[in-house]
C-alpha cells in the first residue's frame, strides 16, 4: 500500500483516543496541517463547525477517518483540494457524494468496510488514483466508473457480492499490479485478465 505523504507539513495523530467529537484545539493548527489522523475513534458525524473548520485546512494532503461510526460521507471533503489520501475504511457509509469529483489529486482512496452498493459516475475525474480499497462492501456489480481509473496499480474488491468482472474493464486497467476478488460470487474470470502483464 502506498505510504501516507509526509514532509514539512505537520502530522497530527488523534487516532485511538475514544473521541466522539473533534477537539476544537485542532483547528488552531490548520495552517500547518498536512496529515490529520482521526481513525479508530467514535465519530458518528461531523457537526457544522467541524465541517466548516475542516474545509479551511487548504493544504491537507491526507485525511484518515477510518474505524469510526460515520453514517454519511463528510460533506466538506470536496473543499480539500490538495488531498491525495482519503481513508474512510470501516464506517457505516452508504454512499459516496458526487462532490468527490473535486478531489482530483487523490491517489489513494480507502472506502472498504462500509455499506456501499455503487459509486457515483462523477468520480471519473479521479484519474490519478493508484490505489482503490473498496472491499467488504455491498457491491453486486463492479462500479462502471472504475474504467476511468487507468492509473490503478492496486484494486481491492474482495468480500463483496460480485458475480461478474467485465473484460472491458480488465483491458483498460493495464497498470494493475494487484487485484483481489476473493470472497465474491464469481463463476469465471474474463480472458482479458490474462493480458494484465503486471499482475
Amino acid at each position: 500500500i502506498a505510504s501516507i505523504p509526509t514532509g514539512k507539513q505537520g502530522y497530527l495523530d488523534l487516532s485511538s483516543r475514544g473521541i466522539s467529537n473533534i477537539p476544537k484545539s485542532v483547528w488552531s493548527l490548520r495552517d500547518n496541517l498536512g496529515v490529520l489522523n482521526l481513525s479508530d475513534n467514535r465519530l458518528q458525524s461531523l457537526d457544522e463547525d467541524d465541517v466548516n473548520e475542516l474545509s479551511l485546512i487548504k493544504e491537507l494532503k491526507a485525511l484518515l477517518l477510518g474505524e469510526n461510526v460515520l453514517k454519511e460521507y463528510p460533506s466538506c471533503i470536496d473543499k480539500l483540494e490538495h488531498l491525495t489520501v482519503l481513508q474512510l475504511s470501516n464506517n457505516r457509509i452508504p454512499r459516496i457524494s458526487p462532490e468527490i469529483k473535486a478531489n482530483v489529486l487523490l491517489t489513494m482512496l480507502c472506502i472498504d468496510g462500509n455499506e456501499l452498493t455503487e459509486l457515483p459516475e462523477e468520480m471519473k475525474t479521479l484519474t490519478r488514483l493508484t490505489h482503490l480499497l473498496a472491499h467488504e462492501n455491498l457491491f453486486t456489480e463492479v462500479p462502471p466508473v472504475l474504467e476511468h481509473f487507468t492509473n490503478l496499480q492496486e484494486l481491492f474488491l474482495q468480500g463483496n457480492k460480485l458475480e461478474y468482472f467485465p473484460g472491458t474493464l480488465a483491458s483498460k486497467l493495464t497498470k494493475l499490479e494487484y487485484l483481489d476478488l476473493a470472497g465474491n460470487q464469481l463463476h469465471e474470470l474474463p480472458g482479458e485478465i490474462g493480458e494484465l502483464k503486471k499482475l
